[in-house]
């Protein structure tokens, strides 16, 4: 984005964010991370990564917790979701969770938009109108695979599966949050699956969650359980989770700038870390990132 015209326009005042919320716990991973992120990483920096080669996940926290696999592409990844949960025992209990949509109209009637100059003047003439509106949008998110969870969600016990929402921030159940189904169980004549999370090694029931997407014409509600099949993952899926426990290949697979930051700065401590492969060269920044952090630092000093 800073290499927009209108960025210099726009923007009056640039900021670096150096707290990491996410590596909170272990300051040499967000140190590292910082490096990586500017290009600007040692030679004790590459030899901290290729520690974690083949590593083995030790700790109670870790029982019966396989780690997410991370890949660049996403062929690689259903297949390995589907395989996994299919290889479970047939014995294992199983349940399927339909989502459902919820369209809900704005109230704001049309304004005058002859000569009266307002460019916020409602664009839709009617109710009808909003709905269709709504109900397209929705459409394009179900063809276009930009739900949050699958329509048609099979979870098993046993399954390895990744919370999808900030179910409690204060005991560290966020977006990213890995664990293993163990039960189902009752709650108002529904069943839900229960699951052991990394974060706190206890058993919790998850229930439905539901995603507010706000529209000119509206909001669209989207409900499902908030949970996503977590042996495999995609690096750009990735982004803006937390992720307790990873394992990943960073070798000739990474096949854009960036990547393997992006990769590596969604674990949560190196503690949590597994590589399968490292090839050095494929943590690299940008150029043009490199040149806007140098140039942020000098106007700062």
């Amino acid at each position: 984005c800073f290499e927009t015209r209108t960025w210099t326009e726009a923007v009056q005042a640039t900021v670096e964010l150096k707290y990491s919320f996410r590596q909170k716990s272990d300051n040499m991973l967000a140190d590292l991370l910082a490096r990586v992120r500017t290009g600007d990483f040692t030679i004790d920096d590459i030899e901290t990564i290729a520690s974690r080669l083949n590593i083995t996940f030790e700790g109670a926290a870790f029982e019966g917790i396989e780690p997410t696999r991370m890949h660049s592409r996403r062929a690689n990844v259903d297949l390995i979701n589907e395989t996994k949960l299919n290889e479970l025992p047939t014995t294992a209990p199983k349940q399927l969770f339909t989502a459902h949509f919820h369209l809900t109209v704005s109230s704001l009637k049309r304004k005058d938009m002859n000569g009266s100059g307002n460019d916020n003047a409602e664009p839709f003439a009617n109710t009808a109108d909003k709905r269709k509106e709504l109900q397209r949008v929705a459409r394009n998110m179900e063809e276009g695979n930009s739900l949050p969870v699958k329509q048609q969600l099979e979870l098993r016990v046993g399954a390895q599966v990744m919370l999808l929402c900030n179910l409690d921030i204060e005991s560290g159940l966020v977006n990213g949050s890995r664990g293993v189904i163990t039960r189902f169980t009752t709650v108002n004549d529904e069943l839900f699956p229960v699951v052991r999370f990394v974060k706190n090694n206890d058993e919790l029931c998850v229930t439905t969650h539901t995603w507010e997407y706000k529209l000119a014409a509206g909001s669209i509600y989207y409900t499902q359980i908030p949970l996503h099949l977590a042996w495999a993952i995609t690096i750009h899926k990735a982004q803006g989770l937390s992720l307790d426990c990873v394992e990943m290949a960073l070798d000739n697979s990474v096949f854009e700038r960036g990547q393997a930051y992006v990769a590596l700065s969604r674990v949560t401590s190196i503690a949590g870390l597994r590589l399968l492969s490292f090839k050095p060269s494929v943590i690299v920044a940008h150029p043009l990132v490199k040149q806007f952090y140098n140039q942020l630092r000098d106007v700062n000093t």
